[in-house]
């Protein structure tokens, strides 16, 4: 937005305005964690799903160059959130679901309630994930805190309207804690938090064995 300004002023004029019109329509439409947003994390929330919009900008619509420094001078940011926003949908809450589905398809027995559960739960994924609303699958998760606290804290984060990351989603090569703050989040906005997330989703089979 620095080079945008430099550019030209009355185009990043418009970009915040456009900014603010995308913060006004999450605070009307969307959760996070389960609420409504704060003012900071609306903020927030736009700016990570836009800079990761520019970081998934198809190739095809750059022809395979590099975006310029000045790249939002004439583009806007409704169009690069919604990029932004496919992919956290796409690459974090529908690939959740479908990992976790494909995890507890592979599980051992854990008791006749347990498994009850856990096949109620597998239905709901199921149904909900064909549908395209895979983060209404959200309240049906609690089973899965019996399993394994944590790793059920961090899907709650991930199959959600607005996905976050807790701290269990961490870059490779660094130790997964064993403990977590459902409440500590942050917004994703990079591809390497992308590939973090599924690193942690194919460790799902594991962790939920014990």
């Amino acid at each position: 937005m620095r080079a945008v300004f430099e550019r030209d002023p009355a185009a990043c004029a418009r970009r915040q305005e456009e900014i603010a019109w995308l913060a006004n329509a999450l605070l009307a439409g969307c959760t996070v964690d389960a609420r409504a947003f704060t003012a900071q994390e609306v903020s927030d929330a736009v700016l990570a799903t836009c800079n990761l919009g520019l970081e998934y900008w198809p190739a095809a619509w750059r022809h395979g160059a590099p975006l310029s420094d000045d790249f939002l001078v004439d583009q806007d940011l409704v169009t690069v959130f919604q990029v932004g926003w496919t992919v956290l949908h796409d690459d974090v809450c529908a690939h959740a679901v479908s990992r976790l589905m494909e995890a507890l398809a592979s599980l051992p027995p854990h008791g006749r309630e347990t498994d009850a559960d856990l096949a109620a739960l597998r239905g709901t994924l199921r149904r909900y994930w064909r549908a395209g609303t895979a983060w209404r699958a959200r309240d049906a998760l609690d089973v899965l805190a019996t399993l394994d606290l944590p790793t059920w804290a961090t899907l709650l984060g991930l199959i959600a309207e607005c996905p976050v990351a807790l701290s269990t989603i961490q870059p490779a090569g660094r130790p997964r804690p064993r403990t977590v703050d459902p409440s500590a989040f942050v917004f994703i906005s990079e591809r390497a938090q992308i590939d973090a997330v599924a690193a942690f989703l194919d460790t799902l089979p594991e962790a939920f064995r014990g």
